[in-house]
Protein backbone atom coordinates (compact mmCIF):
# COMPACT_ATOMS: atom_id res chain seq x y z
CA UNK A 1 0.00 0.00 0.00
CA UNK A 2 2.80 2.34 0.92
CA UNK A 3 4.51 1.53 -2.40
CA UNK A 4 1.29 2.34 -4.24
CA UNK A 5 1.11 5.77 -2.55
CA UNK A 6 4.74 6.48 -3.51
CA UNK A 7 4.09 5.42 -7.11
CA UNK A 8 0.95 7.60 -7.30
CA UNK A 9 2.88 10.52 -5.79
CA UNK A 10 5.66 10.05 -8.35
CA UNK A 11 3.13 9.89 -11.18
CA UNK A 12 1.45 13.05 -9.87
CA UNK A 13 4.80 14.86 -9.58
CA UNK A 14 5.82 13.76 -13.10
CA UNK A 15 2.45 14.81 -14.49
CA UNK A 16 2.77 18.20 -12.76
CA UNK A 17 6.28 18.68 -14.18
CA UNK A 18 5.15 17.79 -17.72
CA UNK A 19 2.10 20.05 -17.46
CA UNK A 20 4.20 22.88 -15.99
CA UNK A 21 6.78 22.48 -18.75
CA UNK A 22 4.01 22.60 -21.36
CA UNK A 23 2.55 25.83 -19.93
CA UNK A 24 6.03 27.34 -19.67
CA UNK A 25 6.60 26.64 -23.38
CA UNK A 26 3.26 28.27 -24.23
CA UNK A 27 4.20 31.35 -22.18
CA UNK A 28 7.58 31.57 -23.92
CA UNK A 29 5.91 31.33 -27.33
CA UNK A 30 3.37 34.02 -26.37
CA UNK A 31 6.13 36.33 -25.13
CA UNK A 32 8.07 35.78 -28.35
CA UNK A 33 4.99 36.60 -30.43
CA UNK A 34 4.30 39.74 -28.34
CA UNK A 35 7.91 40.88 -28.71
CA UNK A 36 7.72 40.45 -32.47
CA UNK A 37 4.41 42.34 -32.64
CA UNK A 38 5.76 45.16 -30.46
CA UNK A 39 8.91 45.36 -32.58
CA UNK A 40 6.81 45.39 -35.76
CA UNK A 41 4.44 48.07 -34.43
CA UNK A 42 7.29 50.24 -33.12
CA UNK A 43 9.11 49.98 -36.42
CA UNK A 44 5.92 50.71 -38.30
CA UNK A 45 5.28 53.91 -36.38
CA UNK A 46 8.83 55.16 -35.79
CA UNK A 47 10.49 54.78 -39.15
CA UNK A 48 9.64 55.18 -42.82
CA UNK A 49 12.68 53.15 -43.89
CA UNK A 50 11.69 50.28 -46.12
CA UNK A 51 8.07 51.42 -46.39
CA UNK A 52 6.18 52.02 -49.55
CA UNK A 53 5.32 55.71 -49.44
CA UNK A 54 3.28 55.46 -52.67
CA UNK A 55 4.74 58.39 -54.66
CA UNK A 56 2.67 59.51 -57.65
CA UNK A 57 3.61 60.71 -61.12
CA UNK A 58 1.61 63.94 -60.88
CA UNK A 59 1.75 66.82 -58.45
CA UNK A 60 4.32 69.19 -57.06
CA UNK A 61 7.85 67.82 -57.01
CA UNK A 62 10.50 67.81 -54.33
CA UNK A 63 11.98 71.24 -53.68
CA UNK A 64 9.14 73.26 -55.20
CA UNK A 65 7.63 75.92 -52.99
CA UNK A 66 4.03 75.30 -52.02
CA UNK A 67 1.96 77.89 -53.91
CA UNK A 68 -0.42 80.28 -52.17
CA UNK A 69 -3.90 78.92 -52.68
CA UNK A 70 -7.32 80.14 -51.64
CA UNK A 71 -9.83 77.88 -49.96
CA UNK A 72 -13.33 78.46 -48.67
CA UNK A 73 -14.22 77.81 -45.06
CA UNK A 74 -17.39 75.71 -45.35
CA UNK A 75 -18.82 77.08 -42.09
CA UNK A 76 -18.20 80.80 -42.56
CA UNK A 77 -18.23 80.74 -46.39
CA UNK A 78 -15.21 83.07 -46.26
CA UNK A 79 -12.23 82.67 -48.56
CA UNK A 80 -8.94 82.22 -46.75
CA UNK A 81 -5.42 80.90 -47.21
CA UNK A 82 -4.60 77.65 -45.39
CA UNK A 83 -2.11 78.11 -42.57
CA UNK A 84 0.92 75.84 -42.71
CA UNK A 85 3.23 75.26 -39.76
CA UNK A 86 6.64 76.92 -39.78
CA UNK A 87 7.77 74.74 -36.86
CA UNK A 88 7.11 71.23 -38.16
CA UNK A 89 6.43 69.26 -41.30
CA UNK A 90 3.02 69.69 -42.93
CA UNK A 91 0.92 66.91 -44.42
CA UNK A 92 -1.73 68.23 -46.81
CA UNK A 93 -4.43 65.65 -47.46
CA UNK A 94 -6.64 66.52 -50.42
CA UNK A 95 -9.88 64.57 -50.67
CA UNK A 96 -12.91 64.67 -52.93
CA UNK A 97 -16.46 64.74 -51.68
CA UNK A 98 -18.14 61.50 -52.75
CA UNK A 99 -14.78 59.68 -53.09
CA UNK A 100 -14.92 56.30 -51.31
CA UNK A 101 -11.14 55.91 -50.67
CA UNK A 102 -11.17 59.48 -49.32
CA UNK A 103 -13.92 58.64 -46.87
CA UNK A 104 -12.03 55.53 -45.77
CA UNK A 105 -8.83 57.46 -44.98
CA UNK A 106 -10.79 60.16 -43.13
CA UNK A 107 -12.74 57.56 -41.16
CA UNK A 108 -9.57 55.74 -40.13
CA UNK A 109 -7.62 58.94 -39.40
CA UNK A 110 -10.33 59.96 -36.93
CA UNK A 111 -9.14 57.19 -34.61
CA UNK A 112 -5.80 58.97 -34.03
CA UNK A 113 -5.33 61.65 -31.40
CA UNK A 114 -3.92 64.69 -33.27
CA UNK A 115 -1.79 65.47 -30.20
CA UNK A 116 0.19 62.26 -30.77
CA UNK A 117 1.09 63.13 -34.37
CA UNK A 118 4.30 65.11 -34.87
CA UNK A 119 3.26 66.72 -38.17
CA UNK A 120 0.71 69.43 -38.87
CA UNK A 121 -2.17 67.94 -40.88
CA UNK A 122 -4.18 70.17 -43.21
CA UNK A 123 -7.32 68.73 -44.79
CA UNK A 124 -8.62 70.17 -48.07
CA UNK A 125 -11.83 68.88 -49.67
CA UNK A 126 -12.83 69.31 -53.30
CA UNK A 127 -16.57 69.73 -53.83
CA UNK A 128 -17.47 69.06 -57.46
CA UNK A 129 -21.00 70.39 -56.65
CA UNK A 130 -22.64 68.71 -59.64
CA UNK A 131 -23.50 65.07 -59.15
CA UNK A 132 -23.02 65.19 -55.37
CA UNK A 133 -26.01 64.84 -53.07
CA UNK A 134 -26.32 66.96 -49.98
CA UNK A 135 -26.18 63.82 -47.82
CA UNK A 136 -22.83 62.83 -49.44
CA UNK A 137 -21.50 66.32 -48.78
CA UNK A 138 -22.64 66.25 -45.14
CA UNK A 139 -21.18 62.77 -44.62
CA UNK A 140 -17.80 63.83 -46.02
CA UNK A 141 -17.63 67.02 -43.97
CA UNK A 142 -18.62 65.11 -40.83
CA UNK A 143 -15.69 62.74 -41.45
CA UNK A 144 -13.39 65.76 -41.91
CA UNK A 145 -14.72 67.22 -38.65
CA UNK A 146 -14.00 63.95 -36.84
CA UNK A 147 -10.33 64.27 -37.85
CA UNK A 148 -10.08 68.02 -37.19
CA UNK A 149 -13.13 70.16 -36.46
CA UNK A 150 -11.40 73.32 -37.71
CA UNK A 151 -10.56 71.96 -41.15
CA UNK A 152 -13.74 72.22 -43.19
CA UNK A 153 -11.80 73.82 -46.03
CA UNK A 154 -13.05 73.55 -49.61
CA UNK A 155 -10.49 73.77 -52.42
CA UNK A 156 -11.60 74.82 -55.90
CA UNK A 157 -10.41 73.70 -59.33
CA UNK A 158 -7.87 76.54 -59.53
CA UNK A 159 -6.35 75.38 -56.22
CA UNK A 160 -6.15 71.81 -57.53
CA UNK A 161 -4.44 73.08 -60.68
CA UNK A 162 -1.97 75.12 -58.61
CA UNK A 163 -1.14 72.02 -56.55
CA UNK A 164 -1.10 69.88 -59.74
CA UNK A 165 -3.55 67.41 -58.20
CA UNK A 166 -5.79 65.39 -60.49
CA UNK A 167 -6.94 62.45 -58.36
CA UNK A 168 -8.15 61.78 -54.82
CA UNK A 169 -7.03 61.25 -52.18
CA UNK A 170 -3.64 62.93 -52.61
CA UNK A 171 -1.07 63.68 -49.93
CA UNK A 172 1.51 66.46 -50.25
CA UNK A 173 4.34 66.61 -47.72
CA UNK A 174 5.72 70.10 -47.13
CA UNK A 175 8.60 71.00 -44.83
CA UNK A 176 8.49 73.90 -42.37
CA UNK A 177 10.10 76.16 -45.01
CA UNK A 178 7.14 75.57 -47.35
CA UNK A 179 9.22 73.38 -49.67
CA UNK A 180 7.57 70.26 -51.09
CA UNK A 181 9.05 66.97 -49.89
CA UNK A 182 6.90 64.96 -52.30
CA UNK A 183 3.43 64.14 -53.61
CA UNK A 184 1.90 60.77 -52.75
CA UNK A 185 -1.27 58.78 -52.93
CA UNK A 186 -3.40 59.69 -49.93
CA UNK A 187 -5.08 56.35 -49.33
CA UNK A 188 -4.93 55.00 -45.77
CA UNK A 189 -1.93 52.67 -46.11
CA UNK A 190 0.11 55.51 -47.61
CA UNK A 191 -1.10 58.04 -45.04
CA UNK A 192 -0.16 55.85 -42.06
CA UNK A 193 3.30 55.30 -43.55
CA UNK A 194 3.87 59.06 -43.60
CA UNK A 195 2.77 59.76 -40.04
CA UNK A 196 5.32 60.26 -37.26
CA UNK A 197 4.10 59.73 -33.73
CA UNK A 198 5.42 61.38 -30.60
Amino acid sequence: MENLNIILLLILVCFSLVLGSYFLQILKQNNLILEKLNHFEKGRLDSREGKNLFPVEYGLTKGEEIPNISVMNFESKKVQTPVFSEEKENLILITGIGCQPCEEVLFRMASYDPETIEQNITLLSFDPIQGITESSREKHLKLVENVNKNQKLIINEQGLDDLKVNTFPTLIRVDKNKKVVGTYSGHYESMINHLNFK
